[in-house]
């Protein structure tokens, strides 16, 4: 009696396991700072949109959040080259006074159902030129309703820089649509994750995080970056946080350093790494 009840669990175990697996769905994210900064400034753009564009076609991500994606020409090229592959992609958005608008640019592989945009009020130096902000985008991802919000807050370091943040993300948590399947913040939110203003951000935001694999720890400040002078180690300020939710939950994050040959020299393609993380939705 004892064998088959046995048996009897097991058998019910490994149907319940099997419809898991056949209703589960892995989503990939990448989120870069891809240092497209606007024409009149000397950054190699055009030089390494197509390295860009060709790591990107490679990545395997289901939907890309890329950030600094100013120069008119370089974002051009990049949306027509992976235009085979993401066939959505966000809106400009509104533009500062200078004519900048925020940067931030998502494409997906599955359809955009609603795109949403907001604008930061508070900035300083020369995050004023640009109409900083975030975009929500909801994605059809087999059935299932996905939010992804993203972003760059303010750079630099200080404590008026930091409360500029918190009210930055004061601001995105009024995006956040709560009857979606999952709601994903993602972009460079320039705080370092061994500060307090991580801690507070992860609670204000109600999000969890997860380690990435590997050796490489570190998105930006480079030393050996050849775009833009850094000082001190280099940090992890790219994330791809979920809100916390019973129906999807983070599988694993990855950094990685991609390179390719410029004016004859290997170089990095931006002053950031890309990070990419896959979600688990069920």
């Amino acid at each position: 009696m004892m064998t088959r009840i046995l048996f009897i669990l097991l058998i019910f175990f490994f149907v319940q396991n099997e419809s898991f697996a056949q209703n589960t769905h892995q989503l990939n994210i990448l989120s870069w700072n891809v240092f497209l900064r606007p024409a009149f400034l000397q950054d190699d753009q055009m030089e390494r949109v197509d390295s860009i564009a060709n790591y990107l076609l490679n990545s395997q991500a289901d939907v890309l959040v890329l950030q600094e994606v100013f120069h008119k020409k370089a974002k051009r090229k990049l949306i027509k080259q992976l235009k085979s592959q993401y066939h959505f992609a966000s809106v400009t958005g509104k533009k500062s006074f200078w004519g900048v608008p925020s940067g931030v640019l998502i494409l997906s592989k599955h359809q955009i159902i609603t795109e949403k945009h907001v604008n930061f009020k508070a900035a300083t130096g020369s995050d004023k030129m640009a109409c900083k902000g975030g975009i929500s985008t909801i994605i059809d991802f087999f059935g299932y309703k996905i939010q992804i919000i993203g972003t760059h807050l303010q750079a630099g370091k200080g404590d008026k820089r930091n409360r500029i943040r918190r009210k930055q993300l004061r601001t995105l948590k009024t995006i956040e649509d709560s009857t979606t399947t999952a709601s994903i913040y993602v972009g460079d939110f320039n705080i370092t994750m061994e500060s307090e203003h991580y801690a507070q951000m992860m609670k204000s935001l109600e999000c969890e995080n997860i380690n990435p694999l590997g050796e490489k720890q570190s998105t930006a400040n480079f030393s050996d970056n050849e775009l833009y002078p850094t000082s001190g180690k280099s940090k992890w300020i790219d994330f791809i946080l979920l809100r916390k939710s019973r129906k999807a939950k983070l599988l694993k994050s990855t950094i990685e350093e991609p390179k390719s040959r410029i004016k004859n020299r290997l170089s990095r393609l931006s002053d950031h790494n890309p990070i990419i993380s896959t979600i688990v939705v069920n």
